[in-house]
């Protein structure tokens, strides 16, 4: 696992972790939700299959890399808390092994200029302590590769 610093402020909002997304959010790899009855793959993972709408899954561990689908370049912060970290960019990754999914994050260590559409992308993991409330949060973020 390769780990990295968070993108995003120390005080910006973590996620909740939940029964779905606790492989997602903990693992430190790219678990993806599989369901067991019709096989389909799902992300943001979730309480029920999106195509058959059973209840019953697995987790499935995804190559850590993808191509930038989408994104935004953000200039106006949307909470005081990011005033610092303007302009920053906000990613939609497609997978990969699994390019139907898309998962929403951040490209580090690069200036906005360079993030484009099409890009190869790989993942790096943001280690955030966990509390007493919640466990330990290893964090998806990602990296342009550069050949």
């Amino acid at each position: 696992m390769d780990n990295s610093e968070r993108y995003l402020p120390e005080d910006w909002v973590i996620p909740a972790i939940t029964a779905y997304n606790r492989e997602f959010f903990t693992s430190g790899e790219m678990r993806i939700q599989k369901c067991l009855s019709c096989g389909s793959v799902q992300h943001p993972p979730l309480d029920v299959c999106n195509v058959c709408q059973a209840f019953e899954f697995e987790y499935v561990t995804a190559a850590p890399h993808g191509v930038i689908d989408s994104y935004t370049i953000v200039h106006h912060p949307v909470h005081v808390s990011l005033n610092d970290r303007v302009p920053y960019n906000v990613c939609v990754i497609a997978l990969a092994d699994y390019p139907q999914l898309k998962i929403v994050g951040n490209v580090i260590d690069v200036p906005p200029a360079e993030i484009r559409i099409g890009r190869q992308v790989t993942a790096t993991w943001a280690v955030i302590p966990g509390t007493e409330d919640q466990p330990e949060i290893i964090l998806p973020q990602w990296k342009l590769v550069t050949s």
